[in-house]
């Protein structure tokens, strides 16, 4: 899951150059593959081969469904950006995913909320729905979706970091390596701002 999710600046920096007729820049295509590279050593635990072996299963089909459709949001979200807050904006998409989520919650078992599960509830309401959406959409006005996307390969380095703290779990050589390297490409991306095809002027 977190090979394929990092795919999306990668895929973005393509669906950007399509429907946006934006250049890429020799950073962000640099700083994606050298990404890209740095998360298979840190998913693959130091063994990026390893990642490979495995072999294709369904959910990696959803998986990449899910990276294409967030990759198109972040384009789009700059493409057709509508002439209303980001907030309203933010407002209607929860109205949205109110509806369309409904169904299946009242289909799903049934489940309380208790004092132990309770902190998560808030969490993924709050600082990951709301908070969270609204920085990367103000991210996205400011930055562009390509530039904007390459933050998301900063996630499984954040995990590490987390769950060492949190969790109290070690670190490892792979875990410095492959962040390191992940790192160095998300700063590539931002400092190097040559565009691999000029714009017309």
């Amino acid at each position: 899951m977190g090979m394929i999710a990092s795919l999306m600046p990668l895929l973005t920096l393509l669906l950007s150059s399509i429907l946006l007729r934006e250049p890429p820049t020799w950073g962000t295509l640099i700083g994606g593959v050298l990404s890209l590279f740095g998360l298979m050593i840190l998913i693959g635990k130091g063994h990026p081969a390893q990642l490979f072996t495995n072999g294709v299963v369904f959910g990696d089909l959803l998986m990449l469904v899910a990276t294409v459709a967030y990759a198109f949001y972040g384009v789009l979200l700059k493409r057709w950006a509508l002439p209303i807050a980001a907030w309203h904006l933010l407002y209607l998409q929860i109205w949205v995913a109110v509806i369309l989520l409904l169904p299946l919650c009242l289909a799903a078992p049934y489940s309380p909320v208790t004092a132990a599960n309770l902190p998560l509830l808030l969490y993924a309401g709050i600082a990951a729905s709301i908070i969270s959406q609204i920085l990367w959409m103000n991210g996205i006005a400011h930055l562009g979706a390509t530039h904007s996307t390459m933050f998301m390969n900063l996630s499984p380095i954040f995990t590490v970091i987390i769950a060492m703290v949190v969790l109290d779990e070690a670190l490892h050589s792979y875990h410095a390596v492959g962040g390191g390297i992940t790192l160095a490409g998300v700063v590539l991306a931002q400092v190097i701002k040559r565009r691999i095809v000029r714009q017309a002027v």
